[in-house]
């Protein structure tokens, strides 16, 4: 019997695990040595799915990078950022899925190295 109790205890507390609502963060590095000291851009998106999606965020955070960014108000696309976004690189950006194009949009030169940590 107590082999079966401690069974069904684990088998339910992975259960209660997946239904925790907390924060997720995971580390991104990105190595973009081949493509140094090349003008471009970078593309932050966070939309909402096809069909009804439950609320959700995201941040970007502890971004960093030996390249450069351009000042989102110098951007001539005018793109950053567009929908439910708020902050500037390389502070912190908070995004949701409430409208249906969240994105930051940014001109970029790139150096050897792109950092930053995603919260969900």
């Amino acid at each position: 019997m107590l082999p079966r109790l401690v069974f069904f205890g684990s088998l339910l507390s992975c259960f209660a695990r997946l239904a925790d609502a907390s924060a997720i963060t995971f580390g991104v590095s990105v190595d973009t040595y081949s493509i140094s000291t090349t003008t471009g851009s970078l593309d932050f998106q966070f939309d909402p799915g096809l069909l009804v999606t439950q609320a959700a965020s995201l941040q970007i955070l502890s971004f960093s990078s030996d390249g450069s960014l351009t000042d989102c108000a110098a951007n001539v696309q005018g793109f950053c950022p567009t929908g439910d976004v708020s902050g500037t690189l390389p502070g912190t950006l908070t995004f949701d899925n409430g409208t249906g194009f969240n994105d930051y949009f940014d001109g970029f030169t790139f150096g050897t190295m792109i950092v930053f940590d995603v919260s969900l």
